[in-house]
């Protein structure tokens, strides 16, 4: 069961980091019931302006022998301990409290709900939102105007009918997620956060004409905009936070696909809370050259260098991985490619010795061959880097994701069955073609290049497992 502690407090002041509490009433509620009360006037050690004293009825000679604040915290602290704060404008009244708590050294941490923003999102229409004007509208009576225990009272009969209009349980949605109302759009329909998955996808923001704020992705949509609804770190954030009404989603099982989705919409529209997509830099790539004796020596090497290079990557890590994966696989000698082995030349080649090497090291072989082999090494590279299918996650366990790539040029993407013929052909079949937008083909390079997927098959010239 939930507990609700409604709270009202009277002041000096209107600022709670140099006003203090004169009364205060706590209504603790189990949401059909008042089920504990209390309420106090509060010595607030400090004169009491007169015009607060008419507004209120509140003098100092009627505090002057009532309880200070940490003479009463404890009951404060027991009645609300494991309740939700509710307050009609409760930034006031919980910032109120939090000061007075923070004066006597202990924390004072409680969930929020405000009467004020429940009220315009349940109870539309009304004239005012003011507790007065409201409660006059609704019916609800209200004795003891500007004093705690009427002002409090009146608050409990108005969360009540709040409780008897949230058919779409927006208040326990809120609770839940831990969203503060005073931040979001009284319009934005919480319930629809139970609808969004915890997987990868891309997912948009709209405002109340129905326009675009805000595309995003993530491998966990769900926690993701949760974050942007609890945690904006940054103005422009608040302000996104503040303009949302609608959220839609789509699941797309591989994160790649989510951030291809993402180019595609941004390059259609850039919506006004999005930064412009830059553009890959690719730093390293794998070059050719010849020592002193006419041997193909490969290298990774700085873009920025100016040398020649035959195929480029995010960066030297990614760049090293390609090389060192082309030397097992071609029977290059390690010690013609200077990044590919943390030692120093050796006379005798232990690739060698081991059959991994074609022995160029050694002059066992003549350049001429050697350097074919090279050649037709970098061709088979640059051809990965152009024709290549990328098998991963589906959006559901018997399902696998696709994107192809062919002759250097995006494609598309697409879903097939876990059980489906792994051909190329079939594949191939199971592709939605997808607009070519700017720099996408190194987009899928530099993910490639930071996240494991499935299986890359490289189709030009034979299949081969990705990692």
């Amino acid at each position: 069961m939930r507990y609700y502690a409604i709270i009202d407090v009277e002041t000096t002041g209107a600022l709670p980091t140099g006003e203090r509490i004169t009364e205060i009433a706590v209504y603790l509620h189990d949401g059909q019931h008042i089920v504990d009360r209390f309420e106090s006037l509060v010595n607030p050690h400090c004169a009491i302006p007169l015009f607060i004293q008419r507004l209120t009825g509140i003098s100092d000679q009627m505090v002057k022998d009532a309880p200070g604040f940490a003479e009463i915290a404890h009951e404060i602290e027991r009645l609300t301990q494991n309740a939700v704060f509710v307050a009609h404008n409760v930034g006031f009244d919980f910032g109120m409290v939090c000061k007075e708590f923070e004066r006597l050294g202990l924390p004072f941490n409680r969930s929020r709900l405000c009467t004020v923003q429940l009220s315009r999102k349940l109870l539309p229409g009304q004239p005012s939102y003011s507790l007065g004007k409201l409660a006059r509208s609704l019916g609800i009576p209200l004795n003891g105007r500007h004093r705690a225990a009427g002002d409090a009272h009146a608050t409990v009969l108005l969360f009540e009918q709040i409780l008897a209009a949230d058919h779409t349980n927006h208040i326990k949605n809120i609770l839940n997620y831990g969203i503060s109302l005073e931040a979001i759009h009284q319009d934005l329909n919480t319930g629809m956060l139970n609808t969004i998955p915890h997987t990868p996808g891309i997912y948009f923001f709209y405002d109340k004409d129905d326009q675009v704020l805000f595309h995003g992705i993530s491998k966990n949509m769900h926690n993701q905009i949760l974050h942007h609804l609890n945690h904006p770190q940054s103005n422009q954030a608040k302000r996104l936070r503040q303009q949302i009404v609608n959220i839609d989603f789509e699941e797309t099982g591989s994160l790649l696909i989510a951030q291809l989705m993402l180019v595609e919409a941004q390059s259609e529209t850039l919506p006004p809370f999005n930064t412009g997509m830059r553009k890959p830099t690719f730093k390293h790539g794998i070059s050719l050259a010849y020592d002193e004796r006419g041997y193909a020596a490969l290298s990774v090497s700085d873009i920025r260098s100016g040398v020649a290079i035959h195929a480029s990557y995010p960066n030297q890590p990614a760049a090293e991985k390609a090389l060192k994966k082309l030397i097992k696989e071609f029977n290059i000698c390690p010690h013609l490619c200077p990044q590919s082995l943390p030692v120093k030349h050796q006379e005798l080649c232990l690739h060698q010795l081991a059959g991994k090497c074609m022995g160029g090291c050694s002059m066992k072989i003549k350049p001429d061959p050697y350097n074919r082999v090279v050649k037709t090494a970098l061709t088979e590279l640059r051809k990965r880097q152009e024709d290549f299918l990328v098998i991963d996650t589906g959006r559901h366990k018997k399902e696998h994701s696709l994107v192809l790539v062919e002759k250097g040029e995006y494609v598309g993407f697409g879903y097939i069955d876990a059980n489906d013929p792994m051909n190329i052909g079939h594949l191939k079949t199971h592709i939605s073609s997808r607009p070519e937008t700017r720099f996408i083909r190194q987009r899928i390079q530099k993910y490639l290049a930071h996240h494991p997927v499935k299986q890359i098959v490289y189709f030009s010239c034979h299949n081969e497992p990705g990692t």
